[in-house]
């Protein structure tokens, strides 16, 4: 009788191992869903902000001579170019 008792708990025990495969499950994918709506919730104005700074970075307004590239035939730097210099002690 021995031997039935313990292969009895053995079958209990291995019975019940999905329920804690299951509640892992189910606390997993309330932390999902807690992460999605938080993400959902949105600030407005932070939001536009964002937007209005994004539109500004990749219009080409933000540095000086961002238009400049565009037109064919010009260089962004052409207007802040040095002014050429004479060689005097390294040309020789």
């Amino acid at each position: 009788m021995a031997g039935r008792r313990r292969g009895k708990a053995k079958e209990e025990e291995s019975n019940e191992r999905w329920l804690l495969t299951y509640a892992d499950m189910i606390t997993l994918l309330m932390a999902l869903f807690m992460v999605l709506f938080s993400i959902s919730s949105v600030n407005i104005s932070k939001y536009q902000t964002l937007q209005k700074s994004l539109k500004a970075a990749f219009s080409g307004d933000i540095l000086p001579g961002g238009k400049a590239i565009a037109r064919p035939g010009a260089t962004a730097n052409a207007s802040h170019a040095p002014p050429p210099s004479t060689c005097r002690r390294s040309c020789r």
